[in-house]
């Protein structure tokens, strides 16, 4: 790698003609350059808008101002692929006379973290070398507008296709599949060694190119796990890095562990799997992104079973260890994993009858017995007939409590011994600069801060314990509750207890009828996040306890925003119980059911405390 940190003025990092108003671009986008030529004289601006005007007012065979530029000596000719940070280029480089791939930071994409991740990549891939690994070339930054954008040369894939569909368009065989793949291990297992873990390893970033070698791209969320490297760190603690489906499930907790080469391993099985098996184990389907973390948290491997021959089993028992659910159970980098494959190579040879002849895996189909579930149904049916008058009879009475599901924090649903919410922790912030606690939802400090109530109300249960709690008013309609806090200063942490108590229909407790909820927030009361969401897909019957320090996206602000989605279906409503429960409180013992603690940050000094 050379001079990646080259002064703008070098002759390498400039252009020969404006980006701004390249050959290509249109009348209008020449004007709207010319608009803000001032502005961009007197020093730094945001380039953001103007970059959209340009792409805006191109056509579409040219909407990249940069197209036909050219910088360090190559001449750009078409963009190949863009990410959230900037655009890759296919290039014509003069000397050497070959063609390149170019990297470009977007303007308007020049905050602090942006371009340091942008450099980051770079940093690594110059200190890194394996043929799975795209080289780099050489590198400088392109004035523009009064920025200076970052960009590196690098080599180019032709005719790339993402390794899984290039395995599929052209037919490998199984064992190629997985020499294929070992190749590409041996490249992670290069940046391993060397300190870094890639962080989103997915089958659109392993690149496959028309002479048969697989490439891994994209190092820009990459980071270091020890070493040299260690000293920077591209994301704060807790915040989701990566591509859904790919993410390690340690990874999805409220407090993740660091990264490690284990969280790569994750992430090589599940590429790993779908060039096996045609699919991944973990598929996004739309709108379910909360459906496919709880599968990712609840996955337990089972290939190796479901495989026909030897050489299958053998591989599913490697795919198996790589998606093992603990980080200690699966490979302890991808050298361990390469050689894994390597051994299993080497045990079934080339030829070997137990390769199954296409290119997937060879899975037993699974034989339905009618006889299992049948009899089983017709009893469950007697049952619900026997139990049905007795059913009836409960409503005047009111339901007792079933058991149910429980989450707290990082632990899947678990059964509980009683139908009330498990006791909450303490909270980690001592000395807080707001905080706000409730008893019940009658309490009136429990309605100070709710500025919008719809479809929901209070809810007493005058028999039994006597519980309190906020719930829908019909069934099928959903019910909201949102709440507004401002602090005297933007937020450092804050800290939550809150709780969702949803009931699953059951005749055996006299309960008919379903409920879920949500629990988001938000610091502008317009863009919102989940912290609890139990509607999207429809979870019932879950007793889901927050407990715990709010992500870091929450905080930075002086305002926190909180939002109850409670929904209830059924035939039936009980006049006093409903099946969507939130802050759900015994009042006999219960101290607190909800509790908000907030540290800010520090005052200015000489402010009197405002800043």
């Amino acid at each position: 790698m050379t001079d990646h940190h080259r002064d703008a003025s070098d002759p390498a990092a400039e252009v020969t003609s404006s980006p701004a108003t390249p050959a290509t671009t249109t009348t209008t986008a020449a004007a709207a350059a010319a608009t803000t030529a001032a502005a961009a004289a007197e020093g730094p601006f945001d380039l953001e808008p103007l970059w959209q005007l340009i792409e805006e007012a191109l056509p579409p065979a040219a909407a990249d101002p940069f197209v036909g530029t050219s910088m360090g000596g190559v001449r750009l000719v078409r963009v190949v692929g863009e990410g959230g940070m900037g655009r890759v280029y296919e290039g014509i480089q003069e000397q050497p006379s070959r063609t390149v791939a170019v990297k470009l930071q977007r303007p308007g994409r020049l905050e602090h973290e942006s371009t340091k991740r942008f450099l980051r990549e770079l940093e690594i891939l110059g200190t890194l070398s394996h043929p799975a690994l795209c080289r780099v070339y050489h590198a400088g930054f392109l004035p523009c507008g009064g920025e200076r954008l970052p960009w590196f040369v690098m080599e180019f894939i032709a005719d790339a296709l993402p390794i899984n569909r290039f395995a599929e368009v052209h037919a490998l065989p199984l064992r190629r599949r997985v020499e294929l793949f070992r190749d590409v291990c041996s490249g992670i297992a290069v940046a391993h060694a060397g300190g870094v873990v890639h962080r989103d390893i997915k089958v659109g970033n392993i690149l496959v190119g028309a002479d048969g070698l697989a490439k891994v791209i994209d190092f820009g969320v990459a980071t270091a796990f020890r070493g040299d490297l260690h000293a920077t760190r591209l994301t704060h603690s807790g915040h989701l890095v990566g591509t859904i489906e790919s993410i390690a499930p340690e990874l999805l907790a409220a407090r993740p562990p660091g990264e490690s080469p284990q969280t790569d391993v994750w992430s090589l099985g599940v590429v790993l799997h779908e060039l096996l098996t045609g699919s991944s184990p973990f598929r996004l389907e739309e709108g379910s992104i909360v459906a496919t973390m709880e599968r990712i948290r609840t996955h337990r491997p089972a290939l190796a079973a479901r495989a026909a021959s030897r050489v299958g089993r053998a591989l599913g028992g490697i795919v198996d260890k790589a998606l093992a659910p603990a980080a200690a159970d699966r490979h302890a980098d991808a050298a361990a994993l390469t050689r894994n494959l390597t051994d299993l190579l080497a045990r079934f040879p080339e030829g070997h009858p137990d390769w199954d002849a296409g290119g997937h895996l060879a899975l037993a189909k699974p034989r339905p017995d009618r006889g299992r579930w049948l009899l089983p149904a017709l009893g469950v049916m007697g049952i619900s007939a026997a139990l049905a008058p007795w059913a009836w009879m409960q409503r005047a009475r009111g339901p007792s409590l079933p058991a149910a599901a429980s989450t707290s924090g990082n632990e899947s649903r678990e059964s509980l011994t009683r139908g009330d919410p498990p006791a909450f922790s303490s909270s980690p912030i001592e000395r807080a600069d707001f905080r706000h606690a409730v008893r019940d939802v009658d309490d009136p400090e429990a309605e100070r801060y709710l500025v919008e109530s719809s479809g929901i109300g209070k809810w007493h249960e005058d028999y039994g314990q006597h519980f309190r709690y906020w719930g829908p008013e019909a069934f099928d309609v959903e019910g909201r509750l949102v709440y507004r806090y401002d602090f005297p200063r933007p937020s450092r942490r804050i800290y939550l207890k809150a709780n969702l108590v949803c009931r699953e229909q059951s005749l055996k407790e006299g309960i008919i009828g379903n409920g879920a909820g949500a629990l988001e927030f938000s610091t502008d009361g317009l863009e919102w996040r989940p912290l609890i969401n139990t509607l999207e897909p429809r979870i019932y019957g879950a007793i889901v306890l927050f407990d715990e320090l709010l992500p870091d996206e929450a905080c930075g602000s002086r305002s926190l925003w909180l939002r109850v989605r409670l929904l209830a279906v059924g035939p039936w409503k009980n006049a006093d119980y409903s099946v969507a429960q939130f802050l759900r409180n015994r009042r006999t013992d219960t101290a607190t059911c909800f509790e908000l603690a907030v540290e800010c940050a520090p005052a200015a000094e000489g402010a009197d405390g405002i800043d």
